[in-house]
């Protein structure tokens, strides 16, 4: 199981998890799959169609914000951390003396 979990494409849906979250009702919204029931076969086949394209718009959305917006903030706020815990580090050290 565990090496299941690990592979390329359940890391990586994990890691894309909340950009999905966030965008999923957007695109439910502008893809007007709030409808009602299907009345015959044919436009039940077509909102079928609507509903499996909503889901890969929805993946793939999720996978460009991820890229575009999750990374580069995520190394920016580890970036601003590590400097502020540096300069947190050289302060404690002129606080007590030693260098």
């Amino acid at each position: 199981i565990v090496r299941l979990l690990s592979a390329k494409i359940p890391v990586l849906c994990g890691e894309a998890s909340y950009s999905l979250y966030l965008l999923h009702l957007v695109v439910i919204d502008r893809m007007g799959l709030g409808s009602p029931e299907p009345i015959n076969f044919r436009i039940g086949m077509g909102d079928a169609m609507r509903a499996v394209i909503c889901v890969l718009t929805c993946i793939g959305l999720s996978l460009v914000t991820w890229h575009l917006v999750e990374v580069p903030a995520r190394r920016l706020l580890r970036r601003l951390m590590w400097t502020r815990s540096e300069k947190v580090a050289t302060i404690a050290e002129g606080a007590s003396g030693t260098t």
